[in-house]
């Protein structure tokens, strides 16, 4: 259980797994792990099903670890932090991975987030927490460059059914965070890309740099697009315009998402401190370097953004938020429908004999090479 008395969340650590070597491709979105330890796999009893256990050898914990408080009174897991400001009710939920600057979605994490989604709406239910926003961000001046590429690769060795089921509950795990009772806010620096940039869109309101990127390059990589970016990206840009960035596997500046409607706040940085850097590769899209712990003037804008809601009615916003949530989860096919669809299309695309093309194509800093499309291939 935690209580209510944070002020900030820190954002350093290092944790186990520091023994891990994790280059990272911001532009498609992917982190690569060089020294790897054995991926991990989630029994019956954890957040993913017994049917969709991948094939390694560790497992992970089958009961997620409870928020815990540190000495500095921040609420720290291993890769999700919380903290609440009592006096402004702001709540900050931080992707923190231990091993690497660019958070990537892992199923770890998923554990922990969705454990901090449940701890939360248990607080305020119980009114034991008293809050208005929540911001959503990540550590070391990224969002989250999206998954991991050994845990990638090695999908390709699971049946379809298993890998549906799998990805499904991976899903899950992050979207959790539109079951939150307040209004969630995503700040945006450095990249958001693939899963990192679907879970960015599935929040309430997005503030984001004229600085950062956000893509949804899973063409790219040889898979169908997943983490809801199907349904989220249409509602949020139109039809016409999400089969174009989808197609084309198109990564975004701050300022294009602001045209198109896909983020609400665009902040312009100028010198601001920690921001990440990028080095242009030959289509113009970059590999990121996040750089420093400075403050996010990203983070503050958004804070900004939580205090005029949080001058609101409160049960009027927290109605109001939950009304629009309903309505877009069930525009299209519904939500649910489109996850099943996105894991299932993309559990073919991992079975496929030239999956891991894309992925080694961006490690090599070339232009992948796919077989073509055979009968087979069924969609």
């Amino acid at each position: 259980m935690i209580t209510t008395t944070t002020t900030t969340t820190t954002t350093t650590g290092s944790g186990a797994g520091a023994g891990r070597n994790l280059t990272f491709v911001a532009s498609q979105g992917i982190t690569m792990n060089r020294m790897m330890q054995s991926s991990s796999s989630f029994s019956s009893s954890s957040s993913c099903s017994s049917s969709s256990s991948s094939s390694s050898s560790s497992s992970l914990p089958s009961t997620p670890l409870a928020l815990s408080s540190s000495s500095n009174n921040n609420y720290k897991n291993k890769f999700v932090h919380f903290s609440h400001d009592p006096v402004t009710r702001i709540g900050i939920m931080t992707l923190h991975s231990p091993t690497t600057t660019h958070n990537p979605l892992t199923m770890e994490m998923g554990i922990e987030f969705r454990k901090t989604v449940q701890d939360i709406n248990t607080l305020l239910l119980n009114n034991e927490l008293n809050m208005n926003t929540i911001i959503l961000h990540g550590a070391n001046s990224t969002f989250s460059a999206g998954g991991d590429i050994h845990w990638l690769l090695d999908l390709g060795k699971n049946s379809v059914h298993s890998n549906s089921d799998l990805m499904y509950d991976f899903y899950q795990s992050f979207l959790c965070v539109r079951k939150l009772q307040v209004p969630v806010i995503c700040a945006i620096d450095g990249y958001a890309i693939g899963a990192g940039a679907c879970l960015a869109i599935a929040t309430d309101i997005r503030v984001m740099s004229k600085k950062a990127k956000i893509g949804f390059n899973f063409v790219k990589l040889g898979i169908h697009s997943g983490m809801g970016g199907s349904h989220f990206l249409p509602i949020a840009v139109g039809e016409a315009k999400a089969m174009e960035i989808l197609l084309m596997g198109k990564v975004l500046t701050g300022e294009e998402a602001e045209r198109m409607g896909l983020i609400q706040v665009l902040v312009d940085e100028g010198e601001g401190e920690g921001q990440g850097q990028g080095q242009g590769e030959a289509d113009g899209e970059g590999v990121g370097v996040g750089v420093g712990e400075g403050k996010s003037v990203v983070l503050e804008e958004a804070k900004r953004v939580a205090a005029r809601i949080g001058r609101m009615n409160p049960l009027a916003v927290r109605s109001m938020v939950q009304t629009m949530r309903s309505r877009e989860d069930s525009m299209g096919m519904g939500l649910d429908h489109a996850l099943r669809r996105e894991a299932h299309a993309q559990a073919i695309c991992y079975a496929r004999n030239d999956w891991g093309e894309g992925l080694t194509a961006v490690m090599e800093k070339r232009q992948p090479s796919f077989d073509d499309y055979q009968n087979n291939d069924w969609l």
